[in-house]
Formats: C-alpha cells, structure tokens, sequence
C-alpha cells in the first residue's frame, strides 16, 4: 500500500515521528516504574538490597530459588556474556529491529 508523503500513516511524516516517540517514551516510563515495583518486591522478599546484592554473591556463592548453584562465579560471567552476546548479535542481525523478540514474552 502506498501512502502519500502528507499522510499521517507515512513513516516518514511528523505525525508518525512524534507519535512513535511518545508511545516509545510512555512504554518506557511504564516500564521504569514496573522495574521499580519489581526490585522493591525482591529486596522485601530476600532482605538484600539491590546495592548489596552482588557483595552477598560473592560471599555466600551463587545461588537460585535458595539452592546453591554448582557454577562458579566466573562460570556464570562467561555464560552470562556468551548468552547476552549471542541476543545482541541476533539483535543486529534482523532488518527490523522492532519484531526482534529474543525470548518471545511480548
């Protein structure tokens, strides 16, 4: 379908720029405030702070759900940057970058 460079359907016009814009910064205020929620409910639930969170780690090992993980915590840097490289490849692969769903929750 072809849309006239006027028309507010165009990617290309103001309308769409401002409109995406501010859906994009609604979701991301929406999303801020989501994190927030969250982090307050797992520092209530475990007692560790979110600043303190990586000093437990390394005093007490890791650990999941309370059970101890048989990883060390290198093993867990090495998983962590292949698994996060691996999305961010995946990532830039893709031509449109807004369908890129890594783990498809959305």
């Amino acid at each position: 379908i072809k849309t006239s460079p006027n028309s507010p359907a165009s990617s290309s016009s103001l309308y769409f720029v401002l409109t995406k814009r501010d859906c994009n910064k609604a979701h991301g205020v929406d999303m801020l405030y989501l994190m927030k929620r969250c982090r307050s409910f797992f520092e209530w639930l475990t007692g560790v702070t979110w600043q303190d969170a990586g000093k437990v780690e390394l005093v007490d090992g890791s650990s999941y759900l309370a059970q101890p993980l048989p990883f060390s915590i290198s093993t867990l840097i090495r998983i962590k940057v292949l698994v996060t490289g691996y999305i961010e490849f995946q990532h830039n692969a893709e031509l449109y970058s807004e369908t890129f769903v890594p783990i498809n929750v959305v």
